[in-house]
């Protein structure tokens, strides 16, 4: 009978663990090391990330807005040129400032503070860091979308509650554009090129996607260059949220694209990543 009475130690393993605490997924211990590394920056960040882009809003919206508003421009459904031009800087802010995370920072993880490989010497998969990296961005770009959203708000350039949701997309948006930098910048052993990136695709998107001018206006050419881009269908589905013109179609494909380059970024992050650190 003594044999047949199970020790203390094959019952407790036996026995499912009650109250035990489940160990906290990969990608958001990657998360919280970012975000404990960010609460000492955020302050150096703030003029980056918010006053810059809303004084540029205000001179475009108001400055140059008075100056638009005055001729026979046509401005679809908005009502005045800051309704228009809100929504797509608050996606192209968004965006540059993904971009911008994107470049230096990553390079930074992966060659000056070797903060990835260190990762990589813990029970860390490629796959978790890059997700933990993919939720840190959306928590980085959130704050810098706020302030435009709630500065919409007060200034009544919201036609509908649904406005709010201009918000999400200009994060999506920042996604879409920033991932794929990302699995770029996985490639590089300097930050050399980065200079050509921000002038030849960020500056160009920020400028021509619809942000300050509508994009139908532009050649045909450089609009169907234009139209496949992140910055173009955030900053349009974000002014159809902001002005209450959403059509279910257009909504559709504007979402469909923003994410498809999120998960086409995703997918290259995983292989640059993986090449990087283990091949």
């Amino acid at each position: 009978m003594a044999a047949d009475t199970p020790t203390s130690s094959t019952a407790s393993s036996d026995t499912p663990a009650i109250g035990r605490r489940r160990p906290t997924p990969g990608w958001r211990r990657v998360l919280s090391a970012y975000l404990a590394r960010y609460r000492h920056l955020w302050k150096a960040s703030v003029t980056t990330s918010v006053l810059t882009p809303l004084a540029f809003l205000g001179a475009m919206g108001l400055g140059l807005g008075t100056l638009v508003d005055d001729g026979t421009g046509d401005l679809g459904a908005a009502t005045s040129y800051l309704a228009f031009v809100a929504p797509g800087i608050l996606a192209a802010s968004t965006a540059q400032i993904a971009a911008s995370e994107s470049t230096f920072p990553v390079m930074g993880d992966f060659r000056w503070d070797k903060t990835n490989h260190a990762a990589l010497a813990t029970p860390l998969t490629v796959n978790e860091m890059v997700h933990g990296w993919v939720a840190w961005l959306a928590v980085r770009l959130t704050p810098t979308a706020l302030p435009f959203v709630v500065v919409m708000a007060v200034a009544s350039l919201l036609e509908s509650p649904i406005g709010v949701l201009a918000l999400p997309v200009a994060v999506l948006g920042g996604l879409a554009l920033g991932t794929p930098i990302a699995a770029y910048t996985a490639t590089q052993e300097t930050e050399e090129t980065f200079t050509v990136i921000f002038r030849m695709i960020v500056l160009p998107l920020f400028l021509f996607s619809g942000t300050m001018f509508p994009a139908d206006q532009l050649p045909g050419v450089v609009h169907a260059i234009v139209a496949v881009a992140p910055i173009y269908h955030a900053a349009a589905l974000a002014r159809a949220l902001a002005l209450d013109t959403v059509e279910p179609a257009a909504a559709a494909l504007h979402l469909a694209v923003l994410v498809a380059w999120t998960g086409a970024g995703i997918a290259l992050m995983r292989r640059t990543f993986t090449r990087r650190l283990i091949t």
